[in-house]
């Protein structure tokens, strides 16, 4: 990690730190997402708005990938035949489930930013979860962390 002073305008650095407080980032982790983004080949840094296309915009692909966990048979057998939700990561959902484009191409802010999303989407269900088409009651329940600080989930019935 390298520090870097730079001079910015009052009015531009108010409004840099407004979009991380709105992004729920610290300003030096909105200031290296925006910039990773540039470097990944993304429109040029906005600090009015998001930047990424529909495809490419973390509230909109957790949101997605967040249904695809609901509707998804999370459901295996352990020996005494009873059934147990199998966890599973944003990265192994995203990787199977949507797009086609490969988890490493997003830059590391906009992955960041995208568990931030799912989360936020999983911390707000309620207790009764969500009924999906099939009439299950279905919801995801955060089970810990991989020794590489990625969040685990599992989707279970919740009635």
């Amino acid at each position: 990690m390298i520090t870097v002073q730079i001079t910015l305008q009052l009015e531009t650095m108010s409004i840099a730190a407004a979009a991380a407080a709105r992004e729920n980032m610290t300003f030096d982790q909105y200031v290296e997402w925006r910039l990773s983004s540039v470097d990944q080949g993304s429109n040029p840094v906005n600090f009015l708005g998001s930047s990424a296309s529909d495809d490419e915009n973390p509230e909109r692909v957790a949101r997605a990938l967040f249904d695809i966990a609901l509707e998804q048979q999370a459901e295996e057998h352990d020996e005494d035949h009873h059934v147990e939700a199998r966890p599973y990561l944003i990265e192994e959902l995203y990787t199977r489930h949507y797009n086609g484009k490969p988890w490493t191409s997003w830059s590391v802010g906009n992955r960041i930013q995208l568990g931030r999303q799912f989360k936020k989407l999983v911390d707000a269900q309620g207790k009764g979860g969500k009924q999906i088409e099939d009439g299950r009651q279905m919801r995801i329940e955060f089970v810990g962390h991989t020794k590489q600080n990625q969040t685990r989930y599992r989707t279970v019935r919740a009635g």
